[in-house]
């Protein structure tokens, strides 16, 4: 006698409650921390202190606040307001759980749009791929919660169409001061709709996020110095090493990332095998995703369907992120992020074939897995001696910076600088995170001390003092 086939409909609520278990397991493992190691997150964390002090008034010469509006702000006034409040360690916390949570409920919103009959499939994939991939391990908390507004805004125009022209204003102006790619794409967006649809009003609602980027270009070009000379460009040398750094761009927005140890030893050191499988398991990944998204395309190409322009759109800013350098703009790889928003949007309106929807999915379980493992092993955080001598050592190559043609030359091969620059040391290289990098920024913050550099793109500038 033949079984009777379980429906996807019977299968939804299982499904979801595991989707909620993950997040919910992924966001405790994350409070139980003593500290949280994302990788730039300390120094947002640091900036956030020193402007809530300068913006009261307090003298903090090595600092000065920029007197124009700034796309890299939203995770500095975050932290302003937090950091006094819940200290930085709770402030991190925040942050993190609060980014989980968003994501994990975005990510079903937009997936239901695509694939109402696999939305907790979909919005797995969407989850690993764009919320907790190298972005967010790297710590680039504006561009997560600019990517964040992004989807949730396709979401939106998915389910209910184009905003009306007050809540484009609003939409592209908070999306400005969360990161400038994030916006940039957005507004292209908003605006080739209105076009098309010959549209004034929202033509016009994008009035003042265009207002207020001439404001920021013409205050970044009559700036401090450090922000006034054009930021030399740097691609790998070779046509080899950029075709490797394009692959390796890619691939980082797939579900695995290996993160060093506080001694710069990998956290699968001791397991090469089981490395090489993550790695060779996402690089599959990653491989079915975009030729799934692919053979997609090109099915509503042929089509009169009305997600067609839009998918090519993602295509192109998908292939456009891969032709971007290595450094520009005084940002590392910003390709990777254009890439990301690409493929946001290819997600946002392209079809996946159910049984490879449903392996993607499974798959991601065994990565959050990973994850949790590495975020339980590590809860106690960095032990005080060391994190004392990183702040040592760091005040101390502060104080004899490398010459600039070393900077050159870092980025004349990204793939050694990664290693190098974090300070890793394993012989499992690639994809490796270390989640230490800017640990002495916490020291500093316990110390009082707001003289060590943080980055020159946020709300505060640099002022090159003695040290």
């Amino acid at each position: 006698m033949r079984g009777r086939r379980v429906s996807l409909r019977a299968l939804r609520r299982p499904a979801v409650a595991l989707y909620v278990a993950a997040a919910v397991l992924l966001a405790g493992a994350f409070l139980a921390m003593r500290e949280v190691y994302l990788l730039d997150l300390p120094a947002w964390l640091y900036q956030g202190a020193v402007f809530v002090r300068k913006v009261a008034g307090e003298d903090i010469p090595h600092y000065a606040l920029k007197p124009y509006p700034v796309p890299n702000a939203a995770a500095t006034v975050l932290f302003a307001a937090a950091v006094p409040a819940l200290g930085p360690h709770g402030a991190a916390k925040l942050w993190v759980v609060g980014h989980l949570a968003a994501a994990f409920a975005v990510a079903y919103a937009l997936a239901r749009t695509v694939e109402p009959a696999q939305p907790v499939a979909r919005a797995a994939v969407v989850v690993s791929v764009l919320f907790l991939s190298w972005s967010f391990w790297s710590g680039y908390l504006n561009f997560q919660m600019g990517l964040l507004g992004a989807a949730a805004l396709a979401a939106r125009w998915r389910r209910h169409g184009p905003l009306a022209p007050l809540g484009t204003a609003a939409a592209s102006v908070a999306l400005f001061f969360t990161h400038f790619i994030p916006f940039a794409v957005f507004a292209g967006a908003a605006g080739l709709d209105a076009l098309r649809r010959r549209d004034g009003r929202t033509l016009g609602a994008l009035a003042p996020s265009a207002a207020l980027t001439g404001w920021y270009v013409l205050g970044r070009m009559a700036g401090p110095v450090s922000e006034g000379v054009p930021e030399p460009v740097y691609a790998p040398a070779g046509w080899g090493q950029a075709l490797l750094y394009r692959g390796y761009t890619v691939l980082k927005l797939g579900p695995f990332q290996h993160f060093a140890e506080f001694d710069g030893r990998g956290f699968l050191e001791g397991v090469p095998a089981l490395y090489w499988t993550l790695l060779a398991l996402s690089m599959a990944f990653m491989a079915a995703l975009l030729t799934g998204l692919a053979l997609g395309v090109v099915r509503l190409a042929r089509t009169r369907d009305a997600r067609r322009g839009w998918a090519l759109a993602a295509t192109a800013v998908f292939f456009g992120g891969l032709l971007l350098p290595a450094f520009a703009f005084s940002i590392v790889n910003p390709g990777e992020r254009v890439v990301a928003m690409g493929l946001l949007g290819l997600l946002a309106v392209v079809p996946l074939p159910r049984r490879l929807l449903t392996g993607l999915a499974l798959a991601t379980l065994l990565f959050a897995a990973y994850g949790l493992a590495y975020l339980v092993a590590h809860r106690e955080g960095l032990p005080p001696e060391t994190r004392a001598r990183y702040y040592a050592e760091r005040r101390a190559r502060e104080a004899a910076p490398p010459p600039p043609e070393a900077h050159v030359e870092a980025f004349r091969d990204p793939h050694r600088n990664a290693v190098e620059r974090l300070h890793a040391d394993t012989r499992l290289k690639y994809l490796t995170h270390t989640m230490y990098y800017h640990a002495p920024l916490y020291e500093a913050l316990a110390r009082g001390d707001y003289t060590l550099r943080s980055f020159g793109t946020g709300l505060l500038a640099e002022r090159d003092l003695p040290r």
